[in-house]
C-alpha cells in the first residue's frame, strides 16, 4: 500500500475543500444578523477552514517522496479517507459557529449535504428553523450540495492532471456513486470533463429560471444546486411548497427529472444541438426510467383523486383540495419526480396520503434515478436488468431448452455483469435491512419511521415516512410513542445521537454503493500481497 501516494493525493482534496469555505467566510461578513441568536458564521468558517488547511499541511508532509506507483487498493482508500475527511470537516461550520449544537447533529448535515441526501436536522427537534440561519450556513448547505453532487468529479477534477492518467483512471473507476462503471468509457478524463459542463450548465440554467419565476437570486442559485444535484436542501422551512408558485414546481420538477438522467446521453444530446433526441428514447434505461415516472405518477394522482379528500396545511397556510383533478396532477408531479429522482423537495405532507401512494413512493425511492446521474439508491439500470433476469428466469422454466440473451441497448450481457448488478441490489437491500433493525431498537419509532429513514437515507433522498393518524376530517398528527416527524414537514433533529451517526453511515454506504467503504473496513485489503 502506497500511503504516501494516498496521502499526496488527499493534500490536495483538503486544500481545495477547504478554499471553498472561504466563500461563505466572505459571504459571512455581510451579510444581515441572523434571526437566530447565538451563531456566529465568522468564527465557523474560520475554524473549519483553519482546521481543513492544518490537515492539507499535515498529509502533505506524510506524502513527500511518495512513489508514483498507483493502484486499485489506494485508489478506494482515497475515495473512502476523501468522503470521511469532508464529511468531517464540512461539519466544523455548523458546530463552532454554534448553528448546530452537538458533534452529531452537524456530521449528519454535513454528510446529508455531501451525499445529496438533503435530510435535514434543522426546523426539528431543539435546533434553529431552516430559515433563521444567517445566509453563509445556507450558503454552505448549497456548496456541500453543488460539491458532492458529481462526487469525485468536482473535488479531483482540478488534480487529474498533476496525477497522471493512470492515478486518474483509478480514482474515476472507484467512484461508484452515479457514473457507473457501465457508462464509463476508456477515456474516462474527457469522460469526466463532460458530465462536469453538463452538470454546471444545468446548475447555471435551472438558477436563472428560478429567479425570472420570483425566488431571489440567493435563493435560486441555493435551490437549483439542491435540484440538479438531487439534494433537496431549501432555504424555506417547508421547502419549494412554501412558495406557493405553480411556475416554480413545473421548472423544478423538470430539473429534477433531468438530475436522475444520465449525464452522458445529456451531454451526447447537446453535442448534437438537440438534432437527434431520439438519442435518449434508444436508450433502455431512459425508456424504464422515463415509464415508470409517468406511470407512478399517474397512479398517484389518480388516486388522490378518487380519495377526493380536503387537507389541511397548517404549515402552509392552505388547504390541498384532492377532489380537484388538477390540484392531484399539480402535487402527484412534483412530489413523486422528488422521491423518484432522490432530491426530497415537498409541496405536501405527503404521508398524510393514503396508503397505496405510500407504497408507490417507497417502491420509487428503492429504485432511485439512472446510472451517471446525481441521483441516488439502487438505479433504474439495476432494477430493469434484474426484472429482464426474472423474466428470463420464467421463460427458462417454462421452456427449459430454450436458449437467449439478456440484453441491454442490443448488447447481450455478460455473466460477470449481471452478477455485479445482483450482487450490489441484493447487497444494498442486506445493508438495508440491518439499519432498519438497529434503528428499531428506539422505542419511540414506528416501524414505517425506521424502515424508511433507513431507505430515504441510503437512497441519498432525505425525508423518511411517518405512520400517522386521522385527528380530525383533513387533520393528521404522527402516530409513534415519541411524537418523532421524520417526514417531508419534519426532519431528524428529535433522533439519539446514536441514531443520527447510523443514518449518515447509512447515506455513505449508499453514496458509494457500499463496495468501497466494506472493501476498506475488510481485513484483507490491508494484507501485503
Amino acid at each position: 500500500m502506497n500511503l504516501a501516494r494516498v496521502s499526496q493525493i488527499l493534500s490536495g482534496f483538503l486544500l481545495f475543500f477547504s478554499l471553498v469555505e472561504l466563500v461563505p467566510l466572505a459571504v459571512s461578513w455581510f451579510e444581515a444578523p441572523p434571526v437566530a441568536k447565538g451563531i456566529d458564521a465568522k468564527m465557523g468558517f474560520l475554524s473549519g477552514s483553519a482546521i481543513g488547511l492544518l490537515l492539507a499541511g499535515l498529509f502533505h508532509l506524510a506524502g513527500r517522496g511518495a512513489r508514483p506507483e498507483f493502484f486499485r487498493r489506494e485508489a478506494l482508500l482515497v475515495v473512502a479517507l476523501a468522503w470521511l475527511l469532508a464529511s468531517g470537516v464540512g461539519a466544523l461550520p455548523f458546530l463552532w459557529s454554534g448553528a448546530l449544537p452537538t458533534a452529531p447533529d452537524a456530521l449528519y448535515e454535513s454528510v446529508s449535504g455531501l451525499t445529496t441526501c438533503g435530510g435535514t436536522v434543522f426546523t426539528s427537534g431543539p435546533n434553529f428553523a431552516v430559515e433563521d440561519l444567517p445566509a453563509s450556513i445556507l450558503l454552505w448547505r448549497a456548496l456541500l450540495h453543488l460539491m458532492g453532487g458529481l462526487g469525485i468529479l468536482l473535488m479531483f477534477l482540478v488534480l487529474l492532471p498533476i496525477m497522471g492518467a493512470a492515478t486518474g483512471k483509478s480514482l474515476l473507476a472507484s467512484e461508484a456513486t452515479g457514473v457507473a462503471a457501465e457508462t464509463l468509457s476508456p477515456r474516462m478524463q474527457e469522460q469526466a470533463h463532460a458530465l462536469f459542463r453538463v452538470y454546471l450548465g444545468l446548475i447555471g440554467l435551472d438558477t436563472l429560471g428560478l429567479w425570472l419565476l420570483g425566488m431571489s437570486g440567493f435563493d435560486a442559485f441555493c435551490h437549483a444546486c439542491a435540484t440538479v444535484a438531487t439534494g433537496g436542501f431549501s432555504t424555506r422551512n417547508y421547502s419549494i411548497g412554501q412558495y406557493g408558485s405553480v411556475g416554480i414546481e413545473v421548472w423544478t420538477t423538470a430539473f429534477m427529472f433531468l438530475g436522475a438522467c444520465n449525464f452522458i446521453l445529456l451531454h451526447d444530446l447537446v453535442r448534437a444541438r438537440f438534432r437527434n433526441p431520439l438519442l435518449l428514447w434508444r436508450n433502455d434505461e431512459f425508456r424504464f426510467f422515463l415509464g415508470c415516472t409517468v406511470v407512478a405518477v399517474a397512479f398517484v394522482a389518480f388516486r388522490l383523486h378518487a380519495w377526493g379528500q380536503r387537507m389541511e396545511d397548517p404549515a402552509l397556510g392552505r388547504v390541498h383540495d384532492y377532489g380537484d383533478l388538477l390540484v392531484c396532477l399539480r402535487e402527484a408531479s412534483f412530489n413523486v419526480v422528488s422521491y423518484m429522482s432522490t432530491t426530497g423537495f415537498a409541496t405536501a405532507d405527503f404521508q398524510n396520503w393514503p396508503r397505496v401512494t405510500i407504497f408507490v413512493l417507497i417502491l420509487g425511492v428503492l429504485m432511485g434515478g439512472c446510472t451517471g446521474s446525481t441521483g441516488g439508491s439502487v438505479k433504474a439500470l439495476r432494477v430493469l436488468v434484474t426484472w429482464r433476469l426474472l423474466a428470463y428466469s420464467l421463460r427458462h422454466f417454462i421452456r427449459p431448452k430454450s436458449v437467449e440473451k439478456i440484453k441491454l441497448d442490443g448488447e447481450a450481457l455478460s455473466a460477470t455483469t449481471m452478477t455485479a448488478v445482483l450482487s450490489t441490489t441484493l447487497l444494498w437491500l442486506l445493508v438495508l435491512a440491518a439499519g432498519t433493525l438497529v434503528m428499531s431498537l428506539d422505542p419511540r419509532l414506528d416501524l414505517l419511521s425506521s424502515f424508511t429513514a433507513n431507505a430515504a437515507n441510503m437512497a441519498n433522498c432525505g425525508p423518511a415516512l411517518t405512520a400517522v393518524r386521522e385527528t380530525a376530517p383533513g387533520l393528521f398528527a404522527v402516530a409513534n410513542t415519541g411524537d418523532l416527524n421524520l417526514g417531508p414537514y419534519g426532519g431528524y433533529g428529535g433522533l439519539d445521537g446514536w441514531t443520527k451517526l447510523l443514518l449518515a453511515a447509512q447515506m455513505l454506504f449508499g453514496r458509494l454503493e457500499i463496495y468501497t467503504l466494506l472493501a476498506v473496513l475488510a481485513p484483507m485489503f490491508w494484507r501485503r500481497t
